[in-house]
């Protein structure tokens, strides 16, 4: 887990502990053991090969972005 404020982590804490898995969290900031970190790179490369500069063609240069994530990239991230 990484140490986002937001998680719940004694909800979390719980529910894990429940199903018999060990919570661990990541380092601070570790890029390459977050997932997260390697799809928005992957958007963001899109963006700066689209350059996309007007706010108005944001959401649908995200979403087009984002459909360009295939099942292979995500599974490589992991």
């Amino acid at each position: 887990m990484d140490h986002m404020r937001l998680h719940p982590v004694g909800e979390v804490a719980k529910t894990l502990h429940t199903a018999g898995t060990e919570l661990r969290y990541l380092l601070p900031y570790s890029p390459d053991m977050n997932p997260i970190e390697m799809l928005w790179s992957k958007a963001k490369a899109l963006f700066r090969k689209w350059e996309c500069r007007d706010a108005a063609l944001l959401p649908k240069t995200v979403s087009c972005a984002l459909l360009c994530v295939s099942q292979r990239d995500c599974v490589g991230w992991f």
